[in-house]
């Protein structure tokens, strides 16, 4: 139902590597819904436990106190770490977290943030979220909010976020104030916000202080009318043109596969896949095919690093 380009117009085509990433995570994520049901799984309470009515700011505490927000970016230290904490938590509370930016092993295809950001399946017994890495590390940790929120309220969206989109459809909308609160409080805003300061030193103290983009920041200042819309649109294309001299410097060393596999296909998803075919319960062929591997000796070596062999 959230189909929709950067500029929040609707439309009907997709590329070829978007499809094949969305049948990816369907088929995953059905395979797992089944298998948690056929070991006598019960829904999971949260999902679809609020509603576009539920208050802004009592959703977003909700969904920060489920996932121990707090503790996570004490402990993490830094923007990649805290996404890796939030996503652990939330793998423990039986959501699957998938991230990555390209469909199946086709690393050289890669799914730009114009065309996806993130998505959410909100199924009752099988939640997943899928953040897309391509994006900053300080962006994907709003979306990985935007799509718990999407979880909470039962309902699945492909989401892209257009932070100067006059107009936005109702359940985004609400869904981006609500992931907003969760990742900047309007309290922080209000006390650390200095009209006598200059407008993007306070996004960058603020982004810094939150782990989360100037971008965001921006919009929090707008939408608490700390700044005027020419003023939020002037501050904007800076932040833009930033960005974009950043992109061209970013360089992808690409990691260990074994400690950024668990994290592409869902540790929770990997342990479970793994299990049930050492149990016999699921073909090798069709447990690779499903983690995207290749041959029989990485299975067992990703295994082994899982804990699971």
């Amino acid at each position: 139902p959230d189909f929709r380009t950067v500029k929040d117009e609707p439309t009907y085509h997709t590329s070829v590597y978007l499809k094949e990433l969305l049948y990816d995570l369907e088929r995953k994520q059905q395979w797992y819904k089944e298998y948690l049901i056929e070991n006598g799984a019960e829904p999971l309470p949260f999902v679809g436990s609020a509603s576009l009515d539920t208050p802004i700011k009592q959703l977003a505490e909700q969904i920060r106190t489920a996932l121990h927000w707090d503790e996570a970016f004490s402990e993490s230290g830094n923007k990649e770490n805290f996404i890796y904490a939030l996503s652990d938590r939330a793998e423990r509370m039986g959501v699957l977290v998938m991230r990555g930016s390209y469909a199946d092993r086709a690393t050289q295809h890669g799914i730009p943030v114009e065309e996806l950001r993130g998505l959410a399946i909100a199924d009752p017994f099988a939640p997943l979220i899928f953040i897309n890495t391509a994006d900053s590390k300080s962006a994907q940790i709003f979306t990985f909010a935007h799509e718990m929120v999407h979880l909470w309220i039962g309902q699945s969206a492909l989401s892209d976020l257009d932070l100067l989109a006059d107009c936005e459809p109702k359940v985004e909308h609400y869904c981006n104030r609500v992931a907003a609160e969760m990742v900047l409080p309007k309290d922080a805003v209000l006390e650390y916000w200095e009209l006598q300061r200059e407008m993007k030193e306070n996004c960058e103290i603020l982004a810094g202080q939150y782990r989360i983009s100037k971008f965001v920041v921006l919009k929090r200042a707008y939408d608490l009318k700390l700044i005027d819309r020419d003023t939020y649109r002037d501050m904007y294309d800076v932040l833009m043109q930033e960005w974009e001299q950043l992109k061209t410097l970013k360089k992808n060393s690409g990691g260990n596969f074994y400690y950024t596999k668990p994290a592409k296909e869902s540790k929770r998803f990997s342990e479970a896949v793994v299990k049930a075919a050492m149990e016999g319960k699921l073909l090798y062929r069709d447990a690779m095919d499903l983690l995207n591997i290749k041959n029989m000796r990485t299975f067992k070596r990703f295994a082994a690093e899982l804990g699971v062999a």
